[in-house]
């Protein structure tokens, strides 16, 4: 959709399916079994952006998700702490606007040598905890503002070859329903982000990247006196930095490749620091119009509210082939290696937690016109954890076949989840 300045792009989604197990549980524990659900969903979204702009660049994004929750299977009252009323009650509760959010970009003088742009993002969330470690809620807001400062020289905008992007943001994370017993903010924090990007293009189909990032991030720790709180929350504040070098480009006219690799170091205020390398690699294949692969893996550090820091390594492989018809087929697939530091964890927490995750996703759409699509979709989560704890807290291991009463008082990481969905999606 056209004005004379602006491109209108807006998006409706109606769909429903099948999760296997929305709360993420463990199929083995009996303090919260596997809850089956139907879902009815709905989704709108509209971008804008104006045309070809000389002295201000506006993008705008904003949209929001409703989803409803009914149960898809009949509950033993015995199998779970509350019972069908209980589990009813936490459906109801879920259901609901599940997202909504907006991202705002102004850009002040987008073709010259140097311009300055603003972004303001915000985004609100409903989405289940893995497990009840730190129950604060589902409800979730993440905000974040902050400037632009790009330098480009070159008198043609489109063929400009080096840019630097000199940015800072301030990220706010709070949670809206936290639980009593942990106090006022164990898990929410504050960040200060500055980040420098370089990119040079010295041949037509290759560039040079660097990247550094310096962050402070405060956890929102409180005053507590229960004994959750206090089993639960230490000082995780930290000073991260990272650096990674790295190219781009094209191997032959169908195969391109990715390779960044670099150091981080956590610098946390009390306790054990990451220090290592960080990569992000990635090779992809495109048959323009009808196949495109990409092959990707991902080494990141991160903060987080279990324990000091946390390392991920991500392998994943995607694929679009589009098939006669106005059909197109979409597969991804991955495996997420995580490893939490050993220090800053809950004093409960008596053994170390690494979690294997495998991720699959099947998609076959159908474009009936440039406006109508029908999609059918199945994904598949299993997080291979052996991490476990005591909701009574005690400090000792999780028995390995722990008798009916004593299996109550654990409550495991694992899970399997399956989900599957039919969408109609209106666009234009």
């Amino acid at each position: 959709m056209r004005s004379s300045r602006f491109v209108f792009h807006p998006r409706l989604e109606l769909g429903g399916g099948y999760d296997s197990n929305f709360f993420r549980d463990a199929d083995v524990e009996l303090t919260a079994p596997a809850d089956p659900v139907w879902v009815l969903t709905g989704e709108g979204r509209i971008k804008l952006a104006n045309r070809n702009p000389s002295r201000l660049g506006i993008r705008l994004d904003v949209g929001a998700s409703y989803r409803e929750l009914f149960a898809a299977d009949a509950l033993d009252p015995a199998e779970a702490i509350g019972g069908a009323d209980h589990r009813a009650a936490q459906l109801d509760a879920r259901s609901g606007f599940d997202g909504v959010d907006g991202d705002i970009d102004l850009v002040f003088g987008p073709r010259s040598t140097f311009a300055l742009g603003i972004e303001l993002k915000g985004r609100y969330s409903d989405e289940p905890v893995n497990e009840l470690v730190l129950p604060f809620g589902y409800r979730r807001l993440d905000f974040e503002a902050g400037p632009d400062l790009r330098f480009r020289p070159g008198e043609e905008a489109g063929s400009r070859a080096l840019e630097m992007t000199l940015g800072y943001r301030f990220a706010m994370l709070r949670f809206l329903d936290l639980d009593p017993d942990l106090g006022t903010a164990p898990a929410q924090k504050d960040t200060h982000k500055v980040r420098l990007n370089t990119r040079w293009n010295f041949y037509p189909k290759t560039a040079a990247l660097f990247d550094v990032q310096f962050w402070i991030v405060n956890q929102q720790g409180g005053v507590v006196d229960t004994p959750r709180a206090s089993a639960s929350l230490s000082d995780k504040d930290q000073t991260p930095f990272r650096l990674t070098a790295g190219l781009k480009g094209l191997l032959s006219p169908r195969l391109s490749a990715t390779v960044k690799l670099g150091f981080a170091n956590s610098f946390n205020n009390v306790g054990e620091s990451y220090q290592g390398f960080i990569a992000d690699t990635g090779l992809e294949y495109v048959l323009a119009p009808r196949l495109k692969l990409r092959l990707s893996y991902r080494r990141q550090l991160d903060d987080d509210a279990f324990a000091n820091y946390f390392v991920m390594d991500r392998l994943a492989l995607a694929g679009e082939l589009a098939l006669p018809a106005r059909l197109q087929l979409e597969l991804r697939a991955g495996v997420d290696l995580i490893d939490y530091s050993d220090v800053g964890r809950p004093v409960f927490a008596v053994v170390d937690r690494q979690e294997t995750t495998i991720l699959g996703e099947l998609g076959l759409g159908w474009h009936a016109t440039d406006w109508l699509a029908l999609m059918a979709r199945w994904a598949y989560e299993d997080n291979q954890s052996d991490f476990c704890y005591r909701l009574d807290l005690q400090a000792l291991p999780c028995p390995a076949a722990p008798d009916a009463e004593e299996a109550r008082q654990i409550d495991r990481a694992e899970y399997t989840r399956q989900r599957l969905s039919f969408i109609l999606r209106l666009s234009y």
